[in-house]
C-alpha cells in the first residue's frame, strides 16, 4: 500500500492519492480522536441524516433517488436531488468508515 498510485497515459505520468491508504489513514484519524462512545454516537448521526433523506423523498436507497432526479420536471428541482445524492454518498462513505473504526475498536 503506497501514498500514491502512478499511472502511464501515453506520453505522461500521473500519479493520485491511493483510495486505500487514504481510507486508512481517515480510520486513524476516527480511532485517534474519538472514544467509542463518541463513534457510536457519530455513526447513528450519520444514520439518522440518511433515514431523514429516505423519509423526505420516499425512497429506501440511494439508485432510487437517482431515478428520481432523472424524472423531475424542473431543473432546480433535478439540481435539488442531485445534491441530495451527493451528501447521501459523502454520509454513506463516512459511514464506512465510523463502522469501520468501531469494528477495530471492538477486536
Amino acid at each position: 500500500m503506497g501514498v500514491l498510485l502512478k499511472s502511464n497515459t501515453g506520453r505522461q505520468t500521473l500519479y493520485s492519492p491511493d483510495p486505500l491508504h487514504t481510507r486508512k489513514q481517515a480510520v486513524r484519524e476516527l480511532l485517534d480522536d474519538n472514544d467509542h462512545e463518541a463513534l457510536v454516537r457519530y455513526k447513528s448521526e450519520l444514520e439518522g441524516r440518511i433515514e431523514w433523506w429516505q423519509d423526505e423523498h420516499e425512497v429506501d436507497s440511494l439508485d432510487e433517488l437517482r431515478e428520481q432526479a432523472a424524472i423531475t420536471d424542473t431543473a432546480t428541482e433535478t439540481r435539488n436531488l442531485l445534491e441530495t445524492v451527493t451528501d447521501w454518498e459523502l454520509v454513506a462513505y463516512r459511514l464506512g468508515l465510523v463502522e469501520e473504526a468501531i469494528e477495530f475498536q471492538n477486536c
